[in-house]
């Protein structure tokens, strides 16, 4: 069992985490990919995956998101 504040506190962490880290990073290969002089076939292959991966990791804040704002809004106070 973990406090309701340590349950906020990692799920704030692992949201921070995937917006700050996870999805910076996805855009950043993305834009350093687009702009290479890599063959045009690989580069749309890298942007399909890579926007999958995006796509998943913004659903993945949303989950966060809500799960914080269900504990937040909970009167249990251990989990």
């Amino acid at each position: 069992m973990v406090s309701k504040q340590e349950l906020v506190r990692m799920l704030v962490e692992a949201l921070s985490f995937e917006e700050v880290t996870i999805i910076a990073r996805l855009e950043a290969f993305l834009r350093e990919t687009r702009d290479s002089d890599m063959d045009e076939t690989i580069k749309i292959e890298i942007d399909k995956k890579i926007g999958h991966m995006l796509v998943e990791s913004v659903e993945h804040s949303k989950a966060l998101t809500e799960t914080v704002k269900k504990v937040m809004s909970s009167e249990q106070d251990e989990y």
